[in-house]
């Protein structure tokens, strides 16, 4: 049960950071799957991927879409800051709303998001989409 129109914005707002990340080129990678998760699944998968967006979802069964690139990476506090609106790892050019954004509509469908990130070594934004029973 989703917004089609919304998850495409989301998915064009993850795609289009991607893209920025690699100004010298890249790869951008968008994949789409099914995971069940349990509780201690969801435990395992904050510990590893260190910011894990919950939104109050209790549904274990999940679409995942992944969004990853061979970009600069973020640091440790660029991950932590990177869902407030108008942050931006780009210095003062193109900061807005797009990440802030896609966490709104996730949250808003019930959904988790995780990142795994280092310098130097790409992104990969990880959206669990509750399944409708």
């Amino acid at each position: 049960n989703i917004n089609p129109t919304q998850i495409e914005q989301a998915i064009v707002h993850l795609a289009i950071n991607a893209c920025e990340a690699m100004p010298d080129g890249g790869h951008l990678t968008i994949k789409v799957d099914r995971a069940n998760l349990s509780a201690r699944d969801m435990m395992r998968l904050e510990a590893h991927w260190g910011n894990v967006k919950k939104a109050g979802s209790s549904s274990y069964g999940y679409a995942v879409l992944s969004v990853s690139d061979t970009g600069r990476g973020m640091t440790a506090e660029e991950k932590s800051r990177i869902f407030e609106p108008f942050f931006s790892t780009k210095g003062d050019r193109n900061a807005g709303l797009g990440l802030s954004t896609v966490y709104s509509i996730i949250e808003h469908h019930g959904g988790h998001i995780a990142i795994d990130s280092q310098p130097g070594k790409g992104s990969t934004f990880k959206v669990f989409l509750p399944l409708a029973e």
